[in-house]
């Protein structure tokens, strides 16, 4: 399957999740936070995978500027919105407007990068190089999960940094075990 198509896929899955948490009732906390953490679960490998795959492999065919650090802060964005909601406590309510906020963000994403990312993605990226991203995304996203959060939120930062500056750091060598 191509990349696009992947993502786009990856991109429904989130949207139902970021829908049915919208539905539920106000009552519903332990529903509202179980769902709370399967939209965690599946957005923060999702951005991350996405990065490290789909973007990355774009700023490495294009020497014109196809990925922009916008797209990286759009990213950064979304994830912010998501760790508001999940500092939010279910009972006061208050994570519905949260989830609002963070379905209109990522709605946002969805729409810049299926109706102008992709066309320019599929300019770059031959059929065989679309599948072989597929490919790669998609066994990339569960590895993410297993990571932990910190880790990938140390790659997600290093992804925005200058590559000279990132080619001998690694999280293992700056963590404590």
């Amino acid at each position: 399957m191509l990349i696009y198509e992947v993502l786009s896929r990856d991109h429904d899955r989130i949207k139902k999740k970021l829908d049915a948490l919208l539905m539920l009732a106000d009552d519903a906390v332990d529903e509202c936070i179980d769902l709370i953490h399967q939209v965690r679960d599946s957005l923060i490998p999702h951005l991350r995978a996405e990065e490290a795959v789909f973007y990355n492999s774009l700023q490495a065919a294009d020497i014109g500027g196809t990925i922009h650090p916008s797209h990286f802060a759009d990213h950064q964005d979304l994830e912010n919105a998501l760790h508001a909601l999940l500092i939010t406590d279910p009972s006061d309510g208050g994570w519905r407007e949260l989830t609002l906020q963070l379905k209109r963000e990522f709605n946002e994403h969805r729409q810049s990068e299926e109706q102008e990312l992709y066309l320019a993605a599929q300019e770059l990226l031959t059929d065989e190089e679309a599948i072989s991203l597929g490919k790669a995304f998609e066994r990339m996203r569960p590895r993410i999960l297993k990571t932990g959060l910190s880790q990938n939120t140390y790659d997600a930062v290093s992804l925005l940094m200058p590559k000279r500056f990132t080619q001998t750091l690694s999280y293992r060598s700056h963590s404590r075990t």
